[in-house]
Order: C-alpha cells, then structure tokens, then sequence
C-alpha cells in the first residue's frame, strides 16, 4: 500500500528539537569543551535527533504511525540572554517499513497502515502551504518550548498536515495554537532532551473535505536531543 504523510506536526516537534530550556537568570545554547561553555552564534545551524521512537496517535485508535528515525534541521534566530528561538527548516520521518519514494515507510498499528511521513512544505511532489518553515521557542525562567507555525520573523500561522493513504484517502489536519513540549536540562554533561507528549498540547483536528475513514484527531509523541549541523558535529547543552 503506498502513501504518504505531510505533516507539519508530527515533527514537529519535531519542531522541539529546537526548544532550549532556561535558566533562572539567562537563557543561552552553546557547546562545552575542556569544561568552556561557547554559545552559538546567530544563524548557526542545528540538528535534532530523536530519542526512542516518533508517534502520531489517536486517543481511540491508538498508534497511527511510528518512525524510528527522525531529523529536524535549522538556525538560531535569536540565542538569549531573554529568549532563543529557531526556525525549523525541515523535518523527515522515516521507519521500518517497505521503502516508498526513497524513504522507508514509518509502521502504523491502525488499519491505515504504514505510512511514508515528510512535514516540509515543498517536498515529494506537493507543496503544502503550512508545512515547514515553523518558529519553536524558548523565555527565560520557562520550562517549556513552543512550535508554531511560519518564521520566528513572520506572522503566527496554523501548521497542517496531510496524510495520503490508499484506505482513507486524504487526510488533512490542522492546528491553530501552538504546540507545547517540555525539555530537561544539563546536569549529568547530557545534553538537553525535548519532548512534545500526546495530548491537548499537540492534538491536531481532522479538516472538512477528508475522507471518511480518516481519524478525527491526533497527537504528537516524541523526544529529541540537538546538535551542531557542522563537519565536527557536537552536542550542545543549555546554560
């Protein structure tokens, strides 16, 4: 069965592998070498990697989709003392699944099947008007992120997804708020991990004009750790 999953969610959080946690008096994202903390400049470009296994579920059917393998790409637009933000430049998703359009598909539990899931505005031949570009962010004294979608530089913009199946046919989803996730920070020299948990904060709503059999609702379950996008690619931590 072929199909194809444009979401702007289900990375978002992807989308949370730029949200930086705060501290009490700053905020700062940076690299550690010999016990030095450097932190980034503006317009660096970051990585994030996921942590176990990227879900999209639905509160009665359960797992929609899973992929083993995510990575989000981006840039530090703007890296504290207040606040730091990021856009989220791309965002695949792949799985353990039969391969389709060069991808593996991501393994669904549901009777959608697997699935192939890509969250960038102009990819595999569609281009989906909210998909990537988004904004995630991070205050001073929060313990939490944001992603929302369009440019930190730009006006707040739902995300939408669309997902393609055989059964279903097009599923379109949509959110208007932002998504929200919570992060842990360094304490162990470990670098910081995101996460968006399944829920109210990152439950997308099915759009009028998708097919019957297409879910309702559904949410985001993912964890991400960042790194530098660079030829000596290296952790980076918050300070």
């Amino acid at each position: 069965m072929s199909k194809k999953l444009i979401t702007a969610a289900l990375a978002l959080v992807a989308l949370a592998a730029f949200a930086l946690p705060a501290s009490a008096s700053a905020v700062s994202l940076g690299e550690t070498s010999g016990g030095t903390f450097t932190a980034l400049a503006k317009g660096s470009k970051i990585t994030g990697t996921n942590v176990g296994n990227a879900k999209f579920v639905n509160s009665a059917l359960g797992v929609i989709s899973e992929c083993s393998k995510v990575v989000v790409t981006g840039e530090v637009t703007s890296n504290g003392p207040e606040v730091i933000e990021g856009n989220v430049e791309t965002a695949t998703f792949s799985g353990e699944g039969a391969e389709y359009k060069g991808m593996k598909e991501c393994l669904g539990e549901s009777a959608l099947g697997s699935l192939t899931p890509t969250t960038n505005g102009t990819t595999d031949e569609k281009t989906v008007a909210s998909g990537t570009p988004w904004c995630i962010k991070t205050v001073k004294g929060a313990d939490k992120f944001t992603v929302r979608g369009g440019k930190c530089t730009e006006e707040t913009r739902a995300i939408t997804f669309i997902l393609d199946t055989t059964l279903a046919g097009e599923c379109k989803y949509s959110r208007s708020a932002a998504i929200e996730g919570t992060f842990t920070t360094d304490v162990t020299n470990e670098d910081a991990v995101l996460t968006v948990n399944s829920g109210a904060t990152s439950e997308f709503t099915r759009e009028a004009g998708s097919g019957f059999f297409c879910p309702s609702t559904g949410s985001l379950q993912m964890s991400f750790t960042m790194e530098t996008d660079s030829a000596t690619v290296t952790p980076l931590y918050i300070k």
